[in-house]
């Protein structure tokens, strides 16, 4: 009977009863009531906080997702109890090994990366998403502020990934608020808000103190011009593909406000809907959810995009570029000039000149 017990059989069986005894403690009170199998019993399980692929059903995850603290690897929580998939990676070997990386093309990339793939400035899903909903869904009452359900939005975005960022989708057979959903959902997962943590306070100072809109005072109008300078000064010092998709994604917000009497979405709802996603933070080390600094700033952030909104046409103007771009095409300019290779009368170019094309140095 001893014998037997101390078969290399009896010792896997021992070995795995003990680590899913141990794992079961560690696991959060998100999943307490959810039903698992033994490997997934293994994991460390939390909510998973960017789209990823099921390591069951090898579909992607985007809603009700759990994933690993060590290993990394992502389930839909209803495929948690049919798991096989062990944890791969101890506690003791977690420095040495590291956590397997996600794979995706269009939710959860950077925004550069996304629009590499498509070859436009612009990510192909926001234009094909915006194009559908201006086609169908301008007089869709509570557009972009109603949801649709969470299963056939998933099943949308898995189409768009599987794209590979192409947005080459037949839209049309969708619902318009399903589409918009989607849209909302990108811009959500980016890594980095589409506005960049670097301009976050200024634009939510700029929310705070309000907008003065159109008037027949003078000083009102002049607070209103400066107020519009200001706009135009900071997202000009976005990259150039943020740029390019605010001004995208604002124009298309404000055709939406013109159908307000139907769709009851006017800049002030949609402000409060996109202020949050498009505006956030920069987290710590270690937080996931919002902190108390953008629950106090939420009312500004909306205000900043309601403000854009309204006054799309005075900030986004033709002549308004990113400077990154302006840079990037001087740079390019003096560079592939003979005359001007990088020398000056057998002198190093001053770096203002190459800067401006224009600026000399003594």
């Amino acid at each position: 009977m001893s014998s037997a017990s101390n078969t290399p059989a009896a010792a896997r069986k021992h070995s795995m009863n003990t680590s899913s005894e141990k794992s079961s403690t560690r696991r959060s009170s998100l999943f307490a009531s959810t039903k698992m199998s033994p490997a997934a019993r293994m994991h460390e399980l939390q909510r998973l906080h960017g789209p990823a692929k099921c390591c069951h059903c090898e579909s992607y995850v985007y809603f009700n997702g759990a994933e690993c603290k060590q290993c990394g690897i992502a389930c839909h929580r209803k495929c948690l109890q049919r798991l096989s998939a062990e944890c791969l990676i101890p506690n003791d070997e977690l420095p040495r090994r590291g956590k397997i990386k996600r794979s995706m093309s269009t939710f959860g990339v950077n925004i550069s990366n996304v629009v590499t793939r498509s070859s436009q400035d612009v990510p192909a899903i926001v234009t094909a998403c915006t194009r559908e909903v201006e086609m169908r869904g301008l007089t869709c009452v509570g557009i972009y502020r109603l949801s649709a359900v969470k299963s056939k939005v998933e099943k949308l975005c898995q189409q768009f990934e599987k794209d590979g960022g192409k947005a080459d989708i037949k839209l049309g057979i969708y619902p318009p608020h399903q589409i918009a959903c989607v849209l909302k959902l990108f811009f959500r997962q980016l890594p980095e808000p589409l506005l960049t943590y670097k301009r976050y306070s200024e634009l939510v100072c700029l929310g705070q103190e309000g907008f003065i809109g159109q008037s027949d005072d003078e000083e009102e109008q002049k607070l209103h011009q400066a107020t519009v300078k200001r706009y135009r000064s900071l997202l000009s010092m976005l990259p150039a593909q943020n740029f390019y998709t605010v001004k995208m994604l604002m124009t298309h917000l404000a055709m939406v406000t013109k159908n307000s009497s139907i769709n009851h979405m006017t800049s002030h709802n949609l402000g409060i809907v996109f202020g949050p996603t498009l505006l956030q933070p920069k987290l710590k080390a270690g937080e996931h959810t919002s902190t108390v600094r953008s629950l106090v700033d939420m009312p500004y952030q909306s205000k900043a995009i309601e403000n854009l909104i309204d006054a799309v046409d005075e900030v986004f103007t033709p002549d308004l570029e990113p400077v990154s771009l302006r840079k990037a095409e001087s740079m390019e300019y003096f560079g592939s000039s003979s005359s001007l290779s990088g020398s000056m009368d057998g002198k190093e170019m001053p770096m203002c000149f190459y800067h401006t094309g224009r600026k000399s140095c003594a």
